[in-house]
This record gives structure tokens, sequence and C-alpha cells, in this order.
């Protein structure tokens, strides 16, 4: 019995650092790549996107950044250089690689 307790308060705990996280759609920024195909199109529902870091910028001066959503391919150096200044202008920004990015490619139904 306590194994599973112990297994129940460490979902919920993980649970609750996931709720803390939650971040408004406006204060989050897309970071697509030059490099991502032409034939992807971004849903036209996704807001506040950027493609390249002069553009990020432009956000970050706003003051109005808390989450930084990155497409898969971008690189890991451009990546750490975003980060890096995202924080000088807000210390608990957040990032994220997602594999899930509401992009599609032509002629499919499917989220890349």
């Amino acid at each position: 019995m306590s194994k599973l307790s112990g297994k129940t308060s460490k979902i919920n705990q993980s649970y609750s650092t996931d709720e803390e996280s939650v971040v408004s759609l406006e204060r989050t920024i897309y970071f697509i790549p030059d490099n991502v195909p032409s034939n992807q199109i971004v849903f036209s529902a996704v807001k506040n996107i950027c493609g390249t870091f002069d553009d990020v910028l432009v956000y970050l001066e706003s003051g109005k950044v808390d989450k930084i959503i990155f497409h898969p391919l971008t690189n890991s150096h451009t990546r750490r250089q975003i980060v890096q200044w995202a924080k000088i202008f807000n210390p608990s920004i957040q990032e994220q690689i997602t594999t899930h990015f509401p992009s599609k490619s032509c002629g499919s139904n499917q989220v890349a």
C-alpha cells in the first residue's frame, strides 16, 4: 500500500509542477528557423511567430514574453543564443523544443 501512495504523490508532485509552468499563448513566441521546408504551413491560429534572432529581440524588448517554443529544426547554437538573451530580459523565461510543433505539411492532416 505504501508503494502505491508513493507513486501517487510523485504523480501529484509532477502534476503541480506542470501547473505552475502554464503560460498564456499571448506571452509565448514560436521560433521557426529559415531551414524549415517551405512546404510546411504554420497553422493560422498561431501568433507571435519569429524567424530570425532580430524578430525574437523585438518581442523580448516588449517585455511580454514568458516562453519560447523552438521548432525541432532549430540548431543548438541559435537556440542557446536566443535563450541567453531571453534570460537577460526575463530571467524566469521558459524554453521548449517540441516535436509537435504547430505546423503541417501540405496535403496532410497530421501535426508535424
